[in-house]
């Protein structure tokens, strides 16, 4: 996030009276995002498990097979989750903020599993399965529906 786009929406945040963790994920959100190329086959896109060895998400590169930047999330549990970075209310890219994606444009909040938090989004971000083996988790391009 570049220096004018953090003001102008901390100002937007102020005028439309937005709560503290969308200002809290914001602040979060000054901190680099890390940006990787995933290795796409036929029906997945894989991501080495080494690019989470310093953070819990990475955003996937729009491209070839993928419809938008995919934000792909590690749990303290070892699961993943990997969510298409649109926002479902207007169509906006979601901004990654700690735990949570941000919708720049109306201030829609969703987890890092996909679930709306905050509206005016009323439904989830599209999902993809992921599964993990030794050295890459993989996101497979067929969408499923977050629970």
């Amino acid at each position: 996030m570049t220096r004018k786009e953090f003001l102008e929406q901390t100002a937007a945040v102020a005028v439309m009276g937005l709560g503290a963790s969308t200002l809290a994920g914001m602040l979060t959100s000054c901190t680099s995002v890390r940006y990787v190329s995933g290795t796409e086959s036929a029906n997945a896109v894989s991501v080495p498990l080494a690019e989470f060895a310093e953070a819990a998400f990475v955003v996937v590169r729009k491209g070839g097979k993928l419809p938008a930047p995919v934000y792909c999330c590690k749990h303290v549990d070892g699961t993943f989750s990997a969510l298409v970075m649109k926002c479902t209310h207007k169509g906006c890219e979601v901004r990654p903020a700690g735990d949570l994606l941000i919708c720049p444009c109306h201030g829609s909040e969703f987890s890092n599993t996909g679930k709306v938090l905050s509206p005016p989004a009323l439904e989830n971000l599209q999902a993809f399965r992921t599964s993990a083996d030794a050295t890459s988790v993989m996101i497979h391009l067929q969408e499923e529906g977050v629970q």
